[in-house]
């Protein structure tokens, strides 16, 4: 500040003032600032100026004056007088302004009498002064009375008084005019910058100064606006504002919070506004400021709450799942039907009772810890517990939920699931358990199982025989410590890889302790593994005997009576295998638009199929249905319909697939076997050997004089060469020969009628084939035949006389044997695509519903959690299924026939046209429109995967091209796909051949590193080979060799 009011004296006009003050009194003056600057000075004597501020010793006798006088107006008064060191009288006065200290005014060098000449000359001899110029110089130093003096610093104080009230008036005008300037400097930049949309009008409705969100929520972009009229940026402003403009304008201050303002381009905002004047003066309006707002998207947002909320409430009132929303009291707040229903109530009578109303004493403890586990946590449970029904019985529940907030205070949201029909199920496991105990306990076969500790848990009494032990000396003991000499053998090695590995194996193996061979099956579970054994040393005996003819022997795999398909959501097409084709009654290769195929559903299953399809393909919910279609020819056919989504590694749904069946003679007999098939599913779903359940038919009478099949396992075709569907719900007379069915009426009524067990084998002209039966009492008129095919064993006994005969049994054997490998792997392929992706869409379908129902209750963190479940769970589908296409392959049929290979290739070339033309490849084939004898299957999927591959790898360069050719040899047809595209390095020519081996990044060129793998797996099965040649960044050929029949 003091620097800044000495800038504000106008010095040069001090000097003058102060010259004229010299010339007047002879009185020499300086105003030096606080550091001792001189500012201003007049007339200083030459004895001072050219002596004594000159030389070091003196001068520093004059800096110790001005020190003293400085001190002296510190300590306050009008003027101060002092003789300096050098002999001269010095007066000083304070300059003050507003208050402070900011400069001195210096006079003097003069003396108040006659100085001592004396002491002046030896100053001059002292200081080496020439001493006649210095002595003149004094002579020139006035003697001025202290009266005259102090007459002379009075004129000098008032001028300083003078100095400062100027000075002080110029500095409060420009700090004035400095604070009108910071002021609208500071209005500018907060209308420029403020968030709200602001203009500010003159009088005459000229912009003044606007804010940059008024140019931004009004599309004016950086348009400077000051000067021009509002009615000329917006010609459109209506007559209304114009109005408001002029009353607001006449004093009054206008608003409206949600007000529709039409935009030029025909478009409509919705603005919040307030106008108000602003004043110039008292009294005069000096124009108007408008205060707005475009919530255009806040009107728009809101409404779309509305919709947001309507739509949950909806998912609400329609979900399967029981939701309730209580206070902390048990207060029934809201509740969906589905939960009143659980508890048979309306939901206002539900709504009318307490949390506390529908739960039995006995589970007040266990509420009370989950309550406290909800106020730890947030959220309790899962747990179950029992509701009471209206009717009054208990309904087993299963509940969770969680702490919600709703208009600032705190609810339980519930969810609460029926589980009646599981504690039903597992009622019945129970039993079926036992039942299936009671079975093992009467095959002919050793069965016995272990837990992961390798501990005995079940041993039946036919093991106990073979293994010489009593069942005490072995149930709890660990079977290595009783069999410490099995450690290391095969069949060691055999249980260990089952436990591990979870696979199923079989063994025969020659035990040396025994002396005996013994065929083992393995049956893996989490819980441990499972064995049956059986003695096979008299057939082992007899097939060592023709062992040397067994080159004879052809093995063959049987395709289960199943189908299986898929869609390309890309295409729209569906995929069928000719087991679905022949279902629909259409010819093999068939592959109809999704719409096409929906169309064969019965109209009343049209709307399901196409919903469960829907979700499927868009969510990734898989579904399980029986439905009815119509085939081509108008017949009515009951299918169970299966579909799975497929997901890319990005977890982007790409394709649905599936298996198709025709259940019509199963939905017939259904409701025969549901009870049997929930008690003994456990059992079939692991059995090997054949087990029927039937119950006898009386005549009036009461004699025994058929029996009906009420359940038959798979095995059944593996035992005796018959379908499921050949047997079930029909009369044993149906199926095989009266004289047949006499006789095992015969044997089945003893059973029945003492209740005990009876083993006998029998040959079954129907079939050919001899069987091992053991037939088990159940109930009433009810039995089990457990049943193997022993028809191999029996022929090999009597091929020792007859090797031809011998050799041609022995063909039927091992085919049945292979037969029942592929449908234990069929067993186990379901098991995973069923059974181990079940867990997999409970957990996506939850979290998809708490993403749904909650989303607005989650915070960040927790929706990441979610997201992440349900990307996981997709990738382990994914894998799953990418693993079950690759299986179904090896175990599909292999059919020989004449297949026109021109036709697949213009079929995928079609499928692909979009493709092939958006990336303009050029395509040329040279293939002859002739057949060839191939499985029709295998060679149409190995040409649509190197088509595919082709398309994928080349559509990147620039003139992409394909040429597809086939050529014939003596002995083969071989087919060539070339391409112009990427390549690679052949060194990696084999390894592309196998499964899950990719050469580029998934993130590069999407796919699962399988389609090759099948490729050379359907070479393989024809007797054929695939391989490739190519060379990095010039384009791959594949080729596929088929070899011809001889």
């Amino acid at each position: 500040m003091k620097t800044k009011i000495l800038d504000l004296i106008d010095f040069a006009k001090v000097d003058t003032l102060l010259e004229g003050f010299n010339k007047s009194t002879g009185f020499v003056t300086a105003i030096l600032d606080l550091e001792g600057n001189v500012l201003s000075k007049s007339g200083w004597r030459q004895i001072c100026t050219e002596f004594h501020r000159v030389h070091p010793e003196t001068a520093k006798k004059c800096t110790i004056s001005d020190t003293v006088l400085a001190n002296k107006m510190a300590e306050g008064g009008k003027y101060h007088f002092y003789q300096c060191l050098n002999g001269l009288v010095d007066v000083a006065v304070p300059v003050v302004i507003k208050g402070e200290h900011i400069a001195n005014l210096f006079s003097g060098q003069f003396f108040f009498e006659e100085p001592d000449d004396s002491f002046f000359q030896k100053q001059a001899e002292k200081m080496g002064f020439k001493k006649e110029i210095y002595l003149k110089a004094l002579k020139k130093v006035p003697v001025v009375s202290k009266e005259k003096v102090i007459t002379a610093m009075d004129f000098l104080l008032n001028m300083t008084q003078l100095i400062s009230e100027m000075t002080f008036q110029k500095l409060e005008q420009m700090e004035l005019n400095e604070a009108v300037l910071k002021s609208e400097k500071i209005l500018q930049l907060f209308v420029e910058h403020s968030p709200a949309s602001i203009a500010m009008f003159d009088s005459n409705m000229r912009y003044l100064v606007v804010s940059r969100r008024f140019l931004a929520d009004y599309n004016l972009g950086e348009k400077n606006l000051t000067g021009l009229s509002h009615y000329e940026v917006f010609p459109e402003i209506s007559e209304r504002w114009k109005e408001i403009h002029r009353r607001c304008l006449a004093g009054e201050t206008l608003s409206n919070s949600n007000d529709q303002f039409p935009r030029a381009d025909g478009k409509t905002d919705w603005v919040r506004w307030e106008i108000r004047p602003w004043y110039q003066s008292e009294n005069q309006i000096g124009g108007i400021i408008l205060f707005s707002e475009v919530i255009t998207a806040h009107v728009e947002d809101r409404e779309a709450l509305r919709e947001s909320e309507k739509y949950n409430r909806m998912l609400f009132e329609q979900s399967a799942i029981g939701l309730a929303l209580n206070s902390f009291d048990g207060k029934m707040i809201d509740i969906n039907t589905t939960f009143s229903a659980i508890i048979g109530r309306t939901v206002n009578e539900t709504k009318a009772l307490t949390y506390w109303d529908i739960t039995p004493s006995k589970y007040q403890q266990q509420e009370l810890q989950q309550l406290d586990l909800l106020s730890k946590t947030g959220r309790y449970g899962p747990y179950e517990k029992e509701y009471i029904h209206k009717d009054g019985h208990l309904v087993p529940v299963r509940l969770q939920g969680l702490v919600v907030e709703r208009k600032n205070e705190k609810y339980i949201l519930s969810s609460v699931e029926d589980i009646s029909e599981q504690k039903k199920a597992e009622l019945e496991l129970i039993a079926a358990k036992n039942q299936l105990s009671h079975i093992l306990e009467r095959i002919s076969d050793g069965f016995g199982s272990l837990d992961r500790d390798w501990n005995y848990t079940f041993v039946n009494e036919k093991l106990a025989q073979i293994v010489g032990r009593k069942r005490e000396e072995l149930l709890g003991k660990n079977i290595w410590k009783v069999f410490p000499e099995g450690i290391g053998t095969p069949v060691h090695k055999a249980y260990l890889r089952a436990m591990e590995e979870q696979v199923t194996i079989e063994l025969e193996h020659y035990y040396t302790p025994f002396g005996r061979w013994f065929l083992h099956r393995f049956y893996p579970s989490i819980e441990g593994v499972s064995v049956f054994s059986r003695d096979i040393t008299e057939s082992k005996l007899a097939e060592e005997k023709i062992k040397e003819h067994s080159s004879l022997i052809r093995l063959a795999a049987e395709k289960a009576k199943l189908g299986g398909w898929n869609v390309d959501l890309t295409e729209n097409r569906a995929y069928w295998s000719d087991e679905v084709a022949a279902i629909h009654e259409m010819p093999s290769g068939y592959s109809p638009l999704v719409e096409d195929a929906v169309n064969f559903y019965a109209s009343e299953w049209r709307e399901r199929i196409k919903k469960v399809f829907a979700d499927c393909a868009q969510n990734g919910v898989a579904f399980d249905e029986e439905m009815e279609i119509i085939t081509s020819t108008g017949r009515r056919v009951w299918v169970r319909t299966i579909g799975e989504a497929v997901r890319d590694e990005n977890g982007k749904i790409y394709k649905v697939q599936g298996a198709f069946q025709n259940i019509s003679r199963q939905k017939q007999t259904d409701e025969q076997l549901k009870k049997s098939e929930a008690r003994f599913k456990l059992m079939f779903e692991h059995a090997t050997f054949g087990i029927v359940m039937c119950q006898l038919i009386r005549n009036e009478s009461g004699k025994a004089i058929d029996y009906l099949h009420l359940q038959v396992n798979e095995s059944v075709y593996r035992h005796v060469g018959i379908f499921q569907d050949d047997v079930l719900g029909k009369l044993g007379s149906e199926v095989i020969s009266k004289d047949e069915t006499a006789f095992l009426v015969e044997k089945f009524n003893a059973v029945v009628e003492t209740g005990i067990p009876y083993e006998f084998q029998q040959y079954l002209p129907t079939y050919d084939r001899t069987i091992d039966m053991q037939v088990i009492y159940i109930e009433a008129d009810y039995f089990s035949v457990v049943f193997f095919d022993i028809t191999g064993r029996k022929q090999a006994e009597d091929k020792i006389k007859k090797l031809n005969e011998e050799l041609e049994h022995r063909v039927i054997e091992r085919t049945s044997q292979l037969q029942a490998v592929n449908k234990e792997l069929e067993t186990f392929t379901y098991s995973v695509s069923h059974d181990l992706k079940a867990p997999l869409r409970g957990i996506d379908g939850y979290s998809k519903l708490l993403s749904d129902l909650y989303a607005n209750d989650l915070n960040d963190e927790a929706k990441h959690f979610i997201s992440t479940i349900r990307r996981s769970t997709q990738l382990m589908s994914q894998l799953i299924d990418d693993l079950l296409q690759y299986s179904r392959l090896e175990r599909s049929q292999l059919r020989s026939e004449p297949v026109v290979v021109k036709s697949f290739i213009n079929a995928i070339l079609k499928i692909n046209e979009d493709e092939i033309t958006s990336h303009r490849f050029s395509v040329t084939t040279d293939v002859p429109d002739a057949e060839i004898i191939a499985d029709s299957s295998g060679i149409q999927m190995a040409l649509r995967n190197l088509i595919e591959n082709a398309i994928k790898f080349t559509k990147t360069v620039t003139e992409p091209s394909i040429e597809i050719m086939q050529k014939e040899s003596p002995n083969s047809w071989i087919i060539s796909v070339k391409d112009n595209g990427i390549g690679f390095d052949m060194k990696y020519s084999q390894r592309i051949f196998e499964i899950f081996q990719r050469l580029h990044r998934v993130e590069d060129y999407p796919g699962t590193g399988i389609g090759l793998a099948m490729v050379a797996k359907a070479m393989q099965r024809m007797n054929g080979r695939a391989w490739a040649e190519s060379t990095p960044g010039q384009g791959a050929t594949f080729y596929i060799e088929i070899p011809k029949p001889i």
